[in-house]
């Protein structure tokens, strides 16, 4: 049932997604602003140092940055710690700004397919004992369909929102504790 499960899990997600590149108006790209404002940040880090500052980055333009009352005086002065955006760090160092946009993307999506896939999985090992594997499947099978087609998680497909990270390593700490691999779980 496990193989069973990946299969559906996986035909799912894909499917989920064909659907709303065809319907949603909003696609399932990455909005611009959300690029924008990923770049901003990657930028800013790669340009100061990734440890200056204490990993704190800007959303906005780099330049005209000044932080003086005067200057920000009814503006909104957004940060960011470098530790939330620890994997698009890497993307942009490991494929380049060119292609910073397409492979961050697909991180996203990993991220909320797996997290949906821990979800799923953590319901079933919780249920194993007072249900039939049918049964099982199909708690996993519409936890996993309420997750994946959850208007939040379609926002997180279009503007990646860091919550996601934490959820994930969040529900993989529990899964290893509940799979009885305590000290993994812990330090997850």
């Amino acid at each position: 049932f496990f193989i069973f499960r990946i299969i559906f899990y996986i035909l799912f997600f894909f499917l989920y997604l064909k659907f709303m590149k065809l319907y949603s108006p909003l696609g399932i790209e990455w909005l611009d602003w959300h690029f924008q404002r990923l770049n901003n940040v990657v930028q800013h880090l790669k340009n100061n140092g990734y440890f200056t500052y204490y990993g704190f980055s800007i959303w906005s333009q780099i330049e005209n940055c000044a932080l003086e009352l005067q200057c920000i005086k009814n503006n909104i002065y957004l940060s960011h710690l470098f530790f939330s955006k620890i994997f698009y760090i890497i993307i942009y160092e490991v494929f380049s700004e060119n292609n910073f946009q397409f492979y961050a993307q697909i991180i996203d999506k990993i991220f909320i397919f797996f997290t949906a896939i821990l979800i799923s999985e953590i319901l079933i090992n919780y249920f194993k004992k007072k249900c039939s594997k049918i049964e099982l499947f199909f708690i996993g099978s519409l936890s996993y369909v309420f997750y994946i087609s959850n208007p939040w998680t379609y926002k997180m497909i279009i503007a990646s929102w860091d919550i996601i990270f934490f959820t994930f390593f969040f529900l993989l700490g529990i899964f290893l504790i509940s799979k009885n691999n305590k000290k993994k779980g812990i330090f997850i």
